[in-house]
């Protein structure tokens, strides 16, 4: 059977070497933020046992994205995307280490981990979705 020249087209975005490192990278980035996601919920849920904290995180999660998709869209507008993608996955990391260590040090309760975690995806993900043209 010949090949449509959609799949064909559809194949060839990834002959390109920065198109191809672009999508791997944000397909990993997109995968291990979500795995941490669940084992902050599941942290949290282990550390208190109440539903309603972990409703409460995921509130802390929703809410600054909620308040700052208007504003950022005037970022985007200004700013070079590189650096909006690049200052999103440094703050996201820098998060990240900070769950790490201070679940691994033992001072990380259900407080810091709703102060801390939004600062990881909620601030900068308006600014993400809009560096990349994509709806937020």
């Amino acid at each position: 059977m010949p090949v449509s020249s959609t799949a064909a087209s559809s194949t060839s975005v990834f002959q390109h070497r920065a198109f191809a490192l672009y999508w791997f990278s944000r397909i990993a980035s997109i995968l291990a933020f979500n795995m941490m996601l669940v084992a902050v919920g599941w942290q949290l849920y282990e550390l208190t046992g109440s539903a309603f904290d972990l409703g409460l995180l995921g509130l802390a999660q929703f809410a600054p994205v909620l308040l700052l998709t208007v504003f950022v869209g005037h970022v985007a507008d200004r700013c070079d995307h590189r650096f909006i993608l690049m200052a999103c996955q440094m703050t996201e990391a820098a998060a990240a280490a900070t769950l790490a260590a201070g679940s691994a040090m033992g001072w990380l309760d259900s407080t810091a981990l709703q102060l801390l975690l939004p600062h990881g995806q909620g601030i900068w993900r308006p600014m993400l979705a809009e560096a990349q043209g994509l709806p937020s």
